[in-house]
């Protein structure tokens, strides 16, 4: 920063502009936030991020996220009981094939048959665990909350205090 500010020192511009332009510099520098359409950074803290699993933004300092190397936030792109869910989910889903193997060959299932059986296995487990696994109400983030999070410290003190006692009920 100080040799930017040399520079602009150097230059043969008014006073006034140079003034100006450190100005607008330091506000640039001083409060780094960017909002994406998955995650929300101020200063280095990522204070809100999309969740896959639920489809809503959360709050990472309230939900707990685990870690993702190569992610720009190096927080995963699901909230850890999510993450959890799916895994099972996805691995229920894969057993499908084996169980409906076994069906065909008992003869409880004709081989034509099997397309629509898989379909509707893979329906039920899905339902079964997804249903289940809504956020509270209070816990959805709006984007008015998305921007007033990026912007207002107070702000995102508070949801955070807010967010904590909805989970402690």
């Amino acid at each position: 920063m100080q040799n930017v500010l040399k520079h602009i020192d150097s230059l043969d511009i008014d006073s006034k502009d140079k003034q100006l332009l450190i100005d607008s510099i330091n506000n640039l520098v001083k409060s780094k936030s960017t909002k994406s359409s998955t995650s929300v950074i101020v200063d280095g803290t990522v204070r809100a991020i999309y969740c896959y699993y639920h489809k809503e933004w959360e709050i990472p300092a309230v939900i707990p996220y685990g870690i993702k190397q190569s992610s720009t936030t190096l927080l995963n792109t699901m909230c850890k009981f999510g993450n959890n869910t799916w895994t099972k989910v996805n691995s229920l889903c894969k057993q499908v094939d084996s169980l409906l193997l076994d069906d065909i060959q008992s003869g409880k299932l004709l081989i034509e048959n099997l397309s629509q059986a898989k379909l509707q296995k893979i329906e039920y487990i899905k339902s079964s665990w997804f249903d289940s696994s809504k956020l509270p109400s209070g816990l959805i983030l709006t984007d008015d909350d998305i921007d007033k999070i990026s912007s207002d410290e107070k702000y995102y003190n508070e949801m955070i205090i807010k967010h904590k006692a909805i989970l402690l009920g």
